[in-house]
């Protein structure tokens, strides 16, 4: 059983982190007050997709499928990963690789893995992000956070990356798991 790390907050902050034979995994659990298959399409429809990962180039819902899209449009943040399992309406998940862009290195070998499960009231979603470097992961819980705050997302709506919160959250879980502060 891996061990699992709570973030120490009281407050707002519902990230927390696990270790295992692959590393870090960033985790959340989230209750949506929605359907299942209105969060399921929220992760897998580009369109409702772009609403809170960024614009959708390609998704191939299959297993050894394609998925593509632009999570940091100003920037230039491209992610390019295959689907390595898909459960129609309860689970996807896919490689995550991102490749050097700006003044942050590539970013690759981790696996986000997305679950559904009914909860009273609406859905929970199991977010998981294994393999995820030391040094990225105060970067990769701020801006899982920000994502998932997005849920669930209309059609035609679009990410908003929030630069002030995410620094303010990236200080916060700093000091929740004692990371050091120091950016990549």
């Amino acid at each position: 059983m891996p061990e699992m790390l709570r973030s120490r907050s009281t407050g707002d902050r519902d990230g927390f982190l696990s270790y295992d034979l692959l590393g870090l995994t960033v985790a959340f659990d989230r209750i949506y007050r929605v359907p299942m298959a209105e969060l399921w399409a929220c992760l897998t429809e580009p369109d409702r997709m772009a609403g809170w990962l960024g614009p959708v180039e390609e998704i191939e819902l299959r297993v050894g499928g394609r998925i593509v899209f632009c999570l940091h449009p100003q920037n230039g943040a491209w992610l390019r990963g295959e689907i390595l399992a898909l459960e129609d309406g309860r689970k996807l998940e896919f490689t995550w690789t991102v490749p050097a862009h700006g003044q942050a290195p590539d970013f690759s070998g981790s696996v986000l893995a997305l679950g559904l499960e009914p909860a009273p009231g609406g859905s929970r979603l199991l977010f998981r992000h294994r393999g995820v470097p030391e040094p990225r992961v105060l970067d990769i819980l701020a801006a899982s956070h920000l994502r998932l705050d997005q849920l669930p997302t209309a059609s035609g709506a679009r990410a908003v990356v929030d630069r002030q919160r995410f620094l303010a959250l990236r200080e916060l879980y700093a000091r929740d798991f004692s990371f050091g502060k120091e950016t990549v």
